[in-house]
């Protein structure tokens, strides 16, 4: 890899913690839903004036 540019470091493999991947799966969810979020505009709907009545 470094004779193609990239400067890489190994990460650390001795003790890491073994998350469950329910575990994982929840928070990786919870961090793309807050980068959504944070980056994407929201824009209004048109919608027509109904009026509900029960």
């Amino acid at each position: 890899m470094t004779n193609s540019g990239f400067d890489l470091e190994r990460g650390n493999s001795k003790e890491n913690k073994h998350i469950p991947i329910e575990t994982l799966k929840s928070v990786t969810n919870y961090e793309n839903i807050k980068y959504e979020m944070e980056h994407e505009e929201i824009s209004p709907i048109q919608t027509k004036k109904q009026s509900f009545n029960c």
